[in-house]
């Protein structure tokens, strides 16, 4: 299940629950896990400004997956396409990757920076899962925060990491 989830990124994929702070030079963020993400080999996507490099943070325990992401957009490429069509080309490149139904969209946003929330069902050989997601845009920057769990396995847990996520100063 893990790989055909990380192939939603385009890309493959120690406990406590604790903030975890991911330092990006100067900036970065924390968030609240079970579990400690580590930092995935960095891989390029295409995307509609040309490509762009992502760098994941995943985790795994049992049959959930904890996921934070982010990579930066060209710098003229927002200006360009605008945050909606960003949004909505990361949430389609993710239903076409994972062949997922989409159940749920919502604008969301982080300290006046705008974001979608969403939630995707995905049919796999295991069984249909659940996709519990975050994306905020900030400057040029996507982040992408995400949970995985069985369809009817999600909780607090889940929803606690999905709202954790807190930029850090520059």
């Amino acid at each position: 299940m893990v790989v055909v989830l990380c192939s939603f990124f385009l890309f493959t994929c120690g406990s406590g629950s604790k903030p975890q702070e991911i330092k990006i030079g100067t900036g970065g963020f924390s968030i609240e896990t079970p579990l400690v993400l580590k930092e995935e080999p960095v891989q390029a996507i295409n995307v509609s400004c040309g490509k762009v490099d992502v760098h994941l943070f995943s985790a795994d325990k049992g049959d959930k997956s904890y996921f934070a992401a982010y990579y930066d957009y060209p710098s003229d490429c927002v200006s360009k396409v605008g945050a909606d069509k960003i949004f909505d080309q990361r949430r389609d490149g993710m239903m076409a990757s994972i062949l997922g139904k989409l159940l749920y969209e919502k604008k969301i946003s982080l300290d006046g920076n705008p974001g979608r929330e969403l939630e995707v069902s995905a049919e796999t050989k295991g069984g249909v899962y659940l996709l519990k997601s975050h994306l905020f845009l900030v400057g040029n920057r996507i982040y992408h925060i995400m949970i995985t769990s069985p369809k009817n396995v999600a909780d607090n847990t889940d929803v606690k990491f999905l709202n954790s996520f807190k930029l850090l100063g520059k």
